[in-house]
C-alpha cells in the first residue's frame, strides 16, 4: 500500500501556532525506573498545536507536506521516535539518555504495530495518521530531529513532523468513553483521537490542524458517526483548535477523579462526522415520517432498534442498583446461615449496647472485629436517633448491606465495561440482578457479602486484569491492593483470590521489585497493623487473627467439625446451584470470550476450596459475579442480530428488536430465577426469623422474661433481633478438644425427651420455649406437664433442612404468663 496519499496534500492554513498538551488514554506507560532519569509530564499526554499570532520560528513549504495514513514499519518507527521526543522531558545530562529514548521508542513502536495490525482486542481498528515532509525541506533543522524521525519511501527520504492515532475502540473505561451514538453497536460507530503531536521545531505551522482534518476524513471512510478527543480543562489554546475543527463540549471529568488518578482534570469534546449527520437525518425522517428524506421504518439499523438505554453513567447504574438492592433487602425474610447474625450483628450488638453473645470463635481469636464494628457504629447511630426499635433493628442492617451490595454491582458493571464493552456490561448487570443466589444472599450481613463487594472493587483497579492498552496509574494498583488487604482482613480466606491475582500481576508487571517492596509489603503491613491494633483494643490482648484462622481451619481442619463434603462438591453441586440456569451461558461465555485470566480465577478458587473438607455456598460467593459476567458476554452475543450489516426486516414491535433466541433466553432465565429467588427469600426457612421478630415485639411490651431454645445451636437470631437484655439460653455446640464427644446440641437431637428431662432438673424455669415441630411433637407431654402451653406457630419450610423436615417453629409459654 502506498505510503503517501495519491491526492494532493491537504491545504494547511497559513497561520502561526504554539504547542500545548492535554491528557489521553491511548499512549505507552512508563516503567518506574524511567522516572528516575527524567521527568515525565503526565501519565499519558497528547501534544496538540494551537493558534497563536506570533511569527513562527521556522516556516515550511505547505505544498511539500503530505498528510496520510502510515503503514510501513520504517515510518512507524519514525513516528514512535517523534512521540518520544514530544511526550517526555529529558534532562540533558542524564546518564545513558539515548539508550533510554531508544527503549521508549521500541515500546511505542511495538504497541503501535499491534494496534494497527488488530492484535489488541480492545481496538477494532487503529490508523496512524502522519504529516510528513521531504528531508530536503528541513535539512537545516536539528540533526537529532531529522535523523530520529527520518524514513525512506520510493527512494525519497522524508521526515515525520506530526502524528496522531485514530482509534475505533471496542471498549473503554467508562470515565473516558463517549456516549454517542446510542444503542447496540454504538462502540463500533465512535472513534477517538490520541497521541497528537507535532515536532517542537515546527510548531505554529498549522500541522496539528492538518492531521486532525485528515483524521476526520479517514473516520468518515470507516463509517464513524461520532469523533471524540480529550483535552485538559485549563488548556484554552487546545480547546480553541478543536472547536475550530468542529468539536463541541460533551462532559467534564470530576475533579476528585482527576486528583485520584494524579492527572489534570479533562473535558471530553465531540464532533459528528458527515456519516453521523446523514444517519441522524435519516433517523429523523424515520421517526417523523418524512418521505422526502432517505430511509424508511424497515431500514432502521440495529442501533436504532435497541430500546434499552444506550449509555449508563456510573451514577445511573448505582442509582438503579441501589433502588433494586433496597427492595431486595426488604424482600429477604428468611434464615440462611448462622454467621449472618452470630458472627456479625450479635457481636456488633454487644459492642454497641453492652450485651450480646460471643461464640467460641471469638474466645479462640479467629475472628476480626473489623466487620462487626461497621454494624456496631450503625447501631450507635440508630440509638442516638432513637430508631433502635424492633422494626429498625430487624430491617436496617440489611438495608445498610444493600448499599454496599449496590457498590459491588456498580463495580462489576465497570469491570465488564473495561473487559468486554458496554453492551456486555449491561447484560452482566442483568445477570447480576436476576441471579437467584445473588438476590438471596448479597444483602445479608455475612462477612462473605462484604468480601465479595471489596473483591469486585479491587479487581476493577488491578492492571493485570485489564486490556493491555487500558493502563492505569500506579496509584490505581495501590487502591486495588488496599481493597484486597481489607477483604483479607475481614475474611483471611480471601487471600486465595489475591494469591492468584498477585502472582498474575507479578508475572506481567515490569516493575516487580517496586510491586513487592513498595506496594504489596507496605500496604499489607499497614492494613494488618491497623486490624491488629483494632483487635488488640477489642480483645484486650495482642491477637493475630489471620494466623489463628490459618491454624484452626487449614492446619488442624477445625472447620470439618461442622461437616465435610466430597472434593467435587463445588463443581457438581455448590457452584452449579448458585449459577443455576445461568450455568450454560457462563460456560458459553468463557469459551467464546477466551478471557482465561478471569476464568482461571474461578477455577483457581473452586479448586483450592475443594481441597478443604468443610464446604459452604457462601465461601465461593466472591467469584459468582465473575461467572455471571461471562453469562453477560454470552447473552450479548445472542442479542446481536444475525442479519447482514446490522439491519433487520419487520415491524418495530419487541419481537423484531431482539432475535427470537434472545427472547427465549431472557424468558428462560427470568422464569427460572425469579420464582427461585422469591421462594428462597420469602418462604424457605423463614420461621426462625419470624419467631424472633415476634418475641422482640413481645419483649418490648414486657411479656417475655426469659427464653430457652430447644433446637440445634444458632438456629435463630439472638440479642441483635430481640434487643432486650433478658436471660436467654441455647444449646451449646462449641467444638470439643476431645474428638467423638457430642455437644449439647447433638445430644438433644439424638434423644430430645431424655436430654430435656435431665436438663429440667437444674433449670431456671423460662417464660418461653422455642423449638422445631419434630421435637415439639416428642416433648408436647413434657411441656404440658411443666405448665407450658402452645402460644404461636410459625411456618418454616416445605422441604427437609439438614436432617429432618422442620415444617414449623413453635413457641410455648408458661400458663401464668
Amino acid at each position: 500500500m502506498a505510503l503517501l496519499s495519491s491526492t494532493p496534500p491537504l491545504p494547511i492554513p497559513n497561520r502561526s501556532w504554539t504547542c500545548t498538551t492535554s491528557p489521553s488514554p491511548f499512549t505507552i506507560s512508563l516503567p518506574s525506573a524511567a522516572r528516575c532519569r527524567h521527568r515525565r509530564r503526565l501519565a499519558s499526554i497528547v501534544a496538540v498545536c494551537t493558534d497563536n499570532q506570533t511569527i513562527p520560528p521556522f516556516t515550511i513549504d505547505h505544498s511539500a507536506v503530505s498528510v496520510a495514513e502510515a503503514f510501513s514499519e520504517d515510518q512507524l518507527w519514525a513516528t514512535a521516535s517523534l512521540r518520544v521526543r514530544s511526550f517526555y522531558d529529558f534532562k540533558a545530562a542524564s546518564f545513558r539518555i539515548e539508550d533510554h529514548k531508544k527503549h521508549l521508542a521500541e515500546r511505542e513502536f511495538e504497541a503501535l504495530k499491534e494496534r494497527i495490525a488488530g492484535k489488541r482486542e480492545e481496538f477494532k481498528r487503529v490508523s496512524c495518521i502522519n504529516a510528513t515532509v521531504p528531508l530536503s525541506q528541513i535539512s537545516n533543522l536539528s540533526e537529532d530531529f531529522c535523523s530520529a524521525c527520518k524514513f525512506s519511501h520510493d527512494g525519497e527520504e522524508r521526515v515525520v513532523i506530526g502524528s496522531l492515532d485514530l482509534n475505533q475502540c471496542m471498549r473503554l473505561p467508562d470515565e473516558i468513553a463517549g456516549r454517542r451514538p446510542e444503542g447496540i453497536g454504538a462502540d463500533f460507530a465512535r472513534a477517538y483521537l490520541s497521541n497528537v503531536c507535532v515536532a517542537s521545531e515546527l510548531h505554529r505551522n498549522g500541522l496539528g490542524y492538518a492531521v486532525v482534518a485528515k483524521s476526520k476524513l479517514v473516520a468518515q471512510e470507516w463509517g464513524i458517526s461520532d469523533l471524540y478527543v480529550h483535552v485538559a480543562v485549563d488548556n484554552e489554546p487546545a480547546k480553541k483548535l478543536y472547536i475550530k475543527s468542529g468539536f463541541t463540549h460533551e462532559s467534564d471529568e470530576p475533579a476528585w477523579q482527576a486528583r485520584f488518578l494524579d492527572r489534570p482534570r479533562r473535558i471530553l469534546l465531540w464532533t459528528v462526522s458527515q456519516v453521523g449527520k446523514t444517519m441522524r437525518q435519516r433517523n429523523k425522517a424515520v421517526f417523523t415520517g418524512n418521505p422526502n428524506l432517505h430511509g424508511s421504518v424497515s431500514e432502521k439499523t440495529e442501533e436504532d432498534q435497541d430500546f434499552s438505554p444506550s449509555s449508563l453513567s456510573p451514577r445511573r447504574v448505582f442509582a438503579i442498583c441501589l433502588a433494586f438492592r433496597f427492595v431486595n433487602a426488604l424482600l429477604v425474610q428468611t434464615y440462611f446461615n448462622p454467621d449472618e447474625h452470630w458472627q456479625a450483628l450479635e457481636v456488633a450488638h454487644r459492642i454497641a449496647f453492652g450485651y450480646g453473645h460471643l461464640t467460641w470463635e471469638w474466645k479462640k481469636g479467629i475472628r476480626s472485629y473489623l466487620h462487626p464494628l461497621i454494624f456496631a457504629l450503625f447501631y450507635k447511630v440508630l440509638a442516638l436517633l432513637g430508631l433502635d426499635t424492633p422494626l429498625f433493628m430487624i430491617k436496617a442492617p440489611r438495608l445498610l448491606q444493600s448499599m454496599f451490595s449496590a457498590v459491588g454491582d456498580l463495580y462489576l458493571y465497570k469491570l465488564s465495561v473495561i473487559v468486554f464493552g458496554e453492551r456486555v456490561a449491561k447484560w452482566t448487570l442483568f445477570a447480576q440482578l436476576t441471579n437467584w443466589f445473588m438476590f438471596f444472599c448479597i444483602t445479608r450481613t455475612l462477612s462473605n457479602t462484604l468480601e465479595t463487594v471489596l473483591t469486585l472493587v479491587s479487581l476493577y483497579y488491578w492492571p493485570c486484569l485489564r486490556p493491555s492498552s487500558s493502563k492505569l496509574p500506579l496509584m490505581s494498583r495501590k487502591w486495588g491492593l488496599a481493597m484486597a488487604a481489607l477483604a483479607c482482613g475481614i475474611r483471611p480466606t480471601s487471600a486465595i483470590i489475591w494469591l492468584y491475582v498477585g502472582l498474575l500481576e507479578l508475572y506481567e508487571t515490569r516493575d516487580r521489585l517496586r510491586f513487592i517492596f513498595l506496594e504489596v509489603a507496605p500496604i499489607g503491613v499497614l492494613v494488618l497493623g491497623l486490624t491488629s491494633i483494632l483487635d488488640r483494643l477489642m480483645y484486650g490482648s495482642w491477637i493475630i487473627v489471620p494466623l489463628n484462622f490459618l491454624k484452626f481451619n487449614f492446619l488442624s481442619s477445625g472447620g470439618d467439625y461442622y461437616g465435610t463434603h466430597k472434593w467435587h462438591w463445588y463443581f457438581s453441586q455448590g457452584f452449579t446451584v448458585m449459577l443455576f440456569t445461568f450455568l450454560p451461558f457462563s460456560i458459553a461465555g468463557i469459551m467464546q470470550s477466551k478471557k482465561w485470566k478471569l476464568s482461571g480465577l474461578i477455577a483457581w478458587v473452586l479448586g483450592l476450596y475443594s481441597v478443604l473438607g468443610h464446604k459452604e455456598f457462601r465461601f465461593v460467593l466472591p467469584v459468582l459475579p465473575i461467572a455471571l459476567m461471562f453469562s453477560g458476554y454470552s447473552l450479548a452475543r445472542i442479542s446481536i442480530s444475525d442479519s447482514p450489516n446490522g439491519k433487520r426486516k419487520g415491524s418495530s414491535n419487541i419481537s423484531s428488536k431482539w432475535p427470537r433466541k434472545m427472547l427465549l433466553a431472557i424468558f428462560f432465565l427470568l422464569a427460572t430465577n425469579i420464582p427461585m429467588a422469591l421462594y428462597m427469600s420469602l418462604y424457605h426457612q423463614r420461621g426462625t426469623e419470624d419467631v424472633m421478630n415476634y418475641l422482640s415485639k413481645e419483649a418490648l411490651n414486657q411479656k417475655v422474661e426469659s427464653i430457652l431454645f430447644l433446637m440445634p445451636c444458632h438456629a435463630t437470631p439472638y440479642y441483635s433481633t430481640l434487643h432486650r437484655n433478658i436471660p436467654m439460653r441455647f444449646l451449646d455446640c462449641t467444638p470439643s478438644d476431645t474428638k467423638g464427644i457430642p455437644d449439647e446440641s447433638d445430644r438433644f437431637m439424638m434423644d430430645p425427651v431424655d436430654f430435656t428431662s435431665e436438663y429440667a432438673k437444674n433449670w431456671s424455669l423460662p417464660s418461653h420455649i422455642v423449638l422445631y415441630e419434630p421435637e415439639e411433637k416428642l416433648l408436647r407431654d413434657f411441656l404440658v406437664l411443666h405448665s407450658f402451653r402452645q402460644e404461636k406457630r410459625f411456618f418454616h419450610a416445605h422441604f427437609k433442612v439438614d436432617r429432618d423436615l422442620q415444617a414449623s417453629v413453635v413457641v410455648y409459654v408458661l400458663t401464668d404468663q
